[in-house]
């Protein structure tokens, strides 16, 4: 049981370090559906753009509800209220794509008066980085609950097979322990057997004998008696 408690944990800490990163938030200018537009980019690490989508959603349906532009391959929230990044409601922006062994998300936020950008909007735009920030957080902390969900199952089984190899164990000794019982009756049966075989056969050879001194008194039946004249 140790053993497996130490795999487990290994395990874990395996994941944990696969999955530690740094989020970097880089702004850019990037097509999206009403042009070139000033974006805020950050790279996640270890999924693909369908889980980083899935976890978007999840993540930002607090601000608003999330819809999609299928034609445009676009996510968006109108009148999101993204505070610390604006007091007034906002519009928001997302698209994702596959990187080697990450995925991007694209995010442009459209306050009104244009789309945040760390020249205009300064301490916005921080807020904005440190929103996408504690969302690669999010994304990481989910990877990691998820792998440690997977190491769980993995141990539980493990430690049902561990559990049902002890009773076997208990089944296969006490179907030894009712074998030599069972030989040690068949023995005492065999000798019992035996004893049996010996007797019958001395019965057998009595009454043998008794049928020999019945056939010799047949066969002398009339040899002393003569006829009368």
């Amino acid at each position: 049981m140790k053993d497996l408690k130490f795999t487990f944990l290994i395990t874990f800490l395996l994941a944990l370090f696969t999955f530690s990163s740094w989020a970097q938030v880089d702004e850019m200018e990037a097509q999206m559906s009403l042009g070139d537009k000033n974006a805020l980019v950050v790279d996640i690490q270890n999924v693909d753009k369908k889980q980083l989508e899935s976890f978007f959603k999840d993540y930002f349906r607090e601000y608003g509800k999330v819809k999609y532009n299928r034609k445009a391959s676009e996510y968006y929230i109108t009148e999101a209220e993204l505070k610390p990044v604006s007091n007034d409601k906002v519009d928001v922006y997302a698209k994702m794509e596959d990187l080697n062994k990450a995925a991007r998300l694209m995010v442009w936020i459209d306050n009104g008066t244009g789309f945040l950008n760390s020249t205009d909007h300064e301490k916005a735009y921080d807020a904005a980085a440190g929103m996408l920030v504690d969302f690669d957080i999010y994304v990481e902390k989910s990877l990691i609950e998820e792998e440690l969900k997977d190491a769980e199952r993995a141990l539980d089984k493990m430690e049902r097979d561990a559990r049902q190899l002890e009773k076997d164990e208990e089944k296969y000794k006490e179907t030894i322990e009712d074998a030599k019982k069972k030989i040690t009756e068949m023995q005492e049966a065999l000798v019992e057997n035996e004893r049996a075989q010996d007797d019958k056969s001395s019965e057998i050879k009595i009454h043998k004998e008794a049928i020999e001194e019945i056939r010799e008194k047949l066969n002398n039946v009339g040899k002393n008696k003569k006829v009368k004249m």
